[in-house]
């Protein structure tokens, strides 16, 4: 029969082991899998790539999320326009990336717009005649208007550009926002005191042998 004293540490010892894996974090921080940003949050949209194209050119984003445009040699911009007019800007608040000259691979800076509501947000590439060559896309789309239709109205156009990027963020393509940031987990700390626990135990045992 095992003595007393090593009896009650071997039936606290599951008890111990259980607390110091549960995921009890200290008040005011969280855990890493609520830090993670949403893979669905960030929608890319790459700008040139291959030719004069939107890939993909046609996406359905929800409200809140946001739009990441990456671009692609040689100079490309991504500027709003309306369903109607094809190639020239919606308004005075038309989103504008402004002129992206990248030489080769993917450009250094990228241009990131959040979604507000559903509306059909129709975008061109304003440089030279890309616009009437049909580099152009949709973001939520309506049921009743299609984007081949508004490349059709587009041949015949002349393009236009807003003065100066708005309606989004111009920043590094090799940034990453602090949000995406992983805080420190105290993983470490809790498995450091389950091994100085179990590390006490076998010396107990060890010298109620002896």
């Amino acid at each position: 029969m095992l003595p007393t004293t090593l009896t009650a540490l071997l039936t606290l010892l599951p008890f111990a082991l259980a607390q110091y894996d549960s995921p009890n974090y200290p008040a005011g921080t969280t855990s890493s899998a609520a830090a993670a940003p949403s893979a669905s949050g960030i929608h890319i949209m790459e700008v040139g790539k291959g030719g004069l194209t939107f890939s993909p050119d046609t996406m359905t984003v929800p409200v809140g999320d946001s739009v990441e445009f990456r671009f692609y040699p040689m100079n490309h911009s991504v500027v709003q326009s309306t369903f109607q007019a094809p190639c020239v800007p919606s308004g005075n608040s038309a989103l504008f990336s402004g002129f992206m000259p990248v030489s080769s691979g993917v450009g250094q800076n990228k241009f990131t717009v959040k979604i507000n509501d559903t509306g059909a947000i129709w975008l061109y590439c304003s440089q030279a005649t890309h616009c009437q060559m049909g580099m152009a896309a949709v973001i939520n789309p309506p049921t009743d208007k299609t984007l081949d239709s508004y490349k059709r109205a587009a041949v015949n156009t002349n393009s236009s550009s807003p003065s100066s990027v708005q309606g989004g963020t111009v920043s590094s393509a090799s940034s990453s926002s602090s949000s995406s940031a992983t805080p420190k987990s105290n993983a470490g700390s809790k498995d450091e005191v389950a091994g100085k626990f179990v590390l006490v135990v076998a010396m107990a045992v060890a010298a109620l042998m002896l």
